[in-house]
């Protein structure tokens, strides 16, 4: 008879494997996570690698000075992306008297792209606002902190640097920006700082928000489930491997065994198994036994006497840790060997059957 595990033992031997399950499902879903990552950021480097460089301030100032219905609209994506490469900016917060937000960034604006503005900037640098202030500063709003940001871009990352640092001088000018001659003004940066351009971090929230949902649950529940059945075959191959005998290890070696597997027994405690074993081992109370077990068995034992007690039978069992412990004048007719699951050997019950083998007396096999 085969020995086919019950659900109840199957699911014993998931819980007894539990940790080496978790584990691997947890490798697996990170291994997912990885390869998502990997997958983003690869498609970022090819983007980076493949975009082509951006235009110059000579050959924005080129395309600005073409009529109208000769630019194109790539033109204009084109000149919007050199612009936006590599800008510097920094922070500031304005207040009136009243300690009020002074929080225009449209007027600043107009502020800064003022002629006479222009003029203190250029002679700052030494040189022309290309290709034009009107592109080159922007004035945005935090609407959380109330602090305006600058941003200069001129499609030249020195330019950007010199030019922002000049703006962040000028704010601060007495009677450059008249407007601004009665109003507190804090610069929240010690300096124009370079913008952070987009990261693969930035491409990779981006791309999860088109992510659908569907398709990502679907891949997370297929990722868990090869993960969980991973888990399994790694689990039967260590109990395979394991010393000890398993729930799915073949007892049977010859045709004549008797093989009760008590621990299929549902819905009963350590304490009732005891009894059941110890039932079993005393039918048939005319024949002779020896019982073999690797482990003292103090209960079964303590019950055996008292059944024999108070039965007045003259059942004669002899308990062995070894068959090599029974005198060889002591005569049977039944060998009885206890099988303990996942705490006996099966080198001690390969040493038994062994041994055994030139006995003709019937084998019974308990395992529990």
């Amino acid at each position: 008879m085969k020995n086919i595990p019950t659900k109840d033992e199957v699911i014993g031997y998931i819980k007894n494997g539990r940790k080496t399950i978790v584990i691997t499902v947890g490798v697996f879903v990170l291994l997912f996570m990885v390869l998502i990552a990997y997958s983003i950021y690869s498609t970022f480097t090819e983007t980076r690698e493949e975009e082509e460089e951006f235009l110059s301030q000579e050959e924005i100032v080129e395309i600005l000075e073409r009529e109208p219905e000769e630019v194109s609209t790539a033109d204009i994506r084109n000149i919007e992306e050199a612009l936006e490469e590599e800008r510097y900016a920094f922070g500031v917060l304005i207040e009136r008297e009243d300690q009020t937000f002074y929080n225009y960034p449209n007027l600043i604006t107009e502020f800064l792209i003022s002629e006479e503005v222009v003029s203190y900037i250029e002679a700052r640098v030494g040189r022309e606002l290309l290709p034009s202030a009107e592109l080159a500063v922007e004035v945005s709003e935090d609407s959380s902190t109330r602090i305006l940001e600058v941003v200069v871009g001129t499609a030249d990352v020195e330019d950007n640097r010199v030019i922002a640092q000049a703006y962040y001088d000028a704010i601060q000018e007495e009677g450059l920006i008249v407007a601004l001659d009665d109003k507190v003004i804090y610069m929240m940066d010690d300096e124009p700082f370079l913008v952070e351009t987009e990261t693969w971090m930035d491409l990779a929230l981006a791309q999860i928000q088109y992510i659908s949902p569907i398709r990502a649950v679907i891949g997370f529940v297929v990722t868990v489930i090869i993960g969980f059945i991973t888990g399994v075959i790694i689990v039967l191959f260590k109990t395979m491997l394991s010393k000890e005998i398993p729930f799915m290890y073949e007892l049977e070696e010859n045709d004549s065994d008797t093989i009760l597997y008590f621990n299929q027994l549902r819905g009963i405690s350590t304490e009732e198994k005891q009894v059941k074993l110890a039932h079993s081992i005393s039918r048939f109370p005319q024949k002779k036994k020896i019982v073999l077990s690797q482990f003292e068995l103090d209960t079964v034992s303590n019950l055996l006497t008292e059944e024999k007690k108070e039965h007045q039978s003259g059942n004669e069992i002899l308990f062995f840790r070894d068959f090599a412990e029974c005198p060889s004048d002591v005569q049977f007719d039944e060998v009885i060997i206890l099988i303990e699951q996942n705490k006996s050997t099966k080198d001690w019950y390969k040493n038994q059957r062994i041994q055994l083998s030139r006995t003709t007396a019937p084998v019974t096999i308990l395992n529990y």
